[in-house]
């Protein structure tokens, strides 16, 4: 897991949400018209870059997720 990814839920475990900035992007779908690609030793360049793109696409859904969850357990407890 990369060091950035370990600090970002680190600050979620430790309602450190002020510090959280979710940065919109553009989401040009490349990966929704690609075939799905299984991870091999011959693969192509293209494929490896589908399979990422992939992967990032479901990493900034799970980070979203989970800060929304923050978000909303914090309003809770301030209720």
């Amino acid at each position: 897991m990369e060091k950035g990814h370990i600090e970002i839920l680190n600050s979620l475990k430790n309602d450190k949400i002020e510090n959280i900035v979710i940065k919109e992007f553009q989401d040009l779908h490349i990966s929704d018209y690609s075939i799905p690609a299984e991870p091999s030793a011959d693969m192509s360049y293209q494929d490896i870059i589908v399979i990422a793109i992939k992967k990032g696409k479901k990493a900034y859904k799970l980070y979203n997720d989970l800060a929304l969850k923050q978000i909303q357990r914090m309003q809770k407890s301030c209720s």
